[in-house]
């Protein structure tokens, strides 16, 4: 039997031993901070591989480049990860290259999906898992835009304007995936200055 590379395996042996340089770096250079990085248990949420990279995934590798890695799935302050679907890999100079593990994860957080519905608050859509980590683990991200993402994010039960991105670009990213069905869209908003709201429930 060869090595276990399940995504929850692999997290539970990457945040063991993560370097207090890499927190700090995190602190000083990517603005977060240090308790957000520990779940109500004080154990870490995120660990640190040494990863190989091709065009879809990535896999531990002695001999590969440093990487942050963050779990894909249910996370909950007070008891960290309760379910974890997959993981992303990326490098904090790089926020915008992510990786998955397996494949298993469109969104980086399922949790604040179901929040969101049953309090009706917004659902802020962060454009990479670097952003997710400095709103404070909030939102969630689109971990894998090649799946549409209107199903996971039960766009058929959101309000207009319910949706808020980051970001106009990821705004307008989603409103372009979720018109290719032919399904209504609720009106997506961002949160960034100077830019409004794209679509109406059509």
């Amino acid at each position: 039997m060869g090595p276990d590379f399940s995504p929850t395996t692999v997290f539970r042996r990457s945040r063991v031993g993560v370097p207090e340089a890499t927190m700090q770096r995190l602190h000083q250079h990517c603005g977060i901070a240090p308790a957000t990085l520990r779940d109500g248990h004080g154990d870490l949420i995120v660990g640190k591989v040494h990863a190989r990279l091709d065009n879809w995934r990535w896999e531990p590798a002695a001999d590969g480049e440093g990487m942050l890695i963050v779990p894909c799935g249910w996370f909950w302050r007070p008891a960290g990860w309760v379910e974890i679907d997959d993981v992303v890999a990326f490098s904090p100079d790089r926020p915008d290259d992510w990786r998955l593990l397996t494949g298993g994860a469109v969104l980086l957080e399922r949790d604040a999906v179901v929040e969101a519905l049953r309090t009706g608050g917004p659902l802020v859509i962060h454009s990479t898992p670097l952003d997710w980590l400095r709103a404070g683990c909030t939102g969630t991200c689109i971990v894998d835009w090649s799946l549409n993402p209107y199903a996971e994010l039960h766009l058929d039960r959101m309000a207009p304007g319910q949706i808020q991105c980051a970001d106009a670009e990821t705004m307008l990213d989603l409103w372009g995936r979720c018109r290719q069905i032919d399904r209504a869209v609720p009106q997506i908003v961002t949160t960034a200055p100077k830019a409004a709201a794209i679509g109406v429930a059509a």
